[in-house]
């Protein structure tokens, strides 16, 4: 596969990824003082970011590029609780209904966020015999709050 022509361009990349809570989050919320206690949780970010990028490929067979860009960036975490619910529950072969209790997830808190961040993208690109190419792209992104959100999301994809 023949390199680009020019080997700096501009990107525009829209993404979305998802989390678990970590353990450490999760020792930081219920030692926080919080009113409940935090068993579990999640974090989503959609991210829209606009990076330069430079193309060292120039033709060979394994080559790569890296970047750095400036993006929107939208936060939403949630952490729950365990709860347990009381009620009354009924066999549907026999017929006899029993007391319960059933333990399910509440929210105990939850926040949505959105600031601008910054991202930085290197990859490696792969020429296939079909003239498009694969590629492993790891790229850290930032956003701008206190403490920082960061994460490094690693794609593996094929252009063609």
């Amino acid at each position: 596969m023949e390199g680009p022509k020019r080997p700096i361009g501009l990107r525009t990349d829209f993404s979305y990824s998802w989390f678990y809570a970590t353990d450490q989050i999760i020792d930081s919320a219920n030692g926080s003082g919080a009113i409940a206690r935090v068993d579990d949780g999640f974090a989503s970010m959609w991210t829209i970011t606009l990076d330069g990028i430079y193309d060292f490929s120039h033709g060979r067979k394994v080559g790569g590029y890296f970047g750095l860009g400036l993006g929107m960036y939208t936060r939403y975490w949630q952490l729950t609780k365990t709860a347990l619910v009381g009620g009354i529950w009924c066999d549907p072969w026999t017929g006899w209904c029993y007391p319960g209790t059933v333990a399910g997830d509440v929210i105990a808190d939850s926040d949505r966020l959105t600031k601008l961040g910054y991202n930085t993208v290197l990859a490696m690109t792969f020429a296939l015999r079909s003239g498009s190419q694969m590629y492993i792209e790891a790229s850290y992104h930032s956003m701008d709050t206190d403490p920082a959100t960061t994460y490094l999301p690693v794609l593996l994809g094929w252009r063609w």
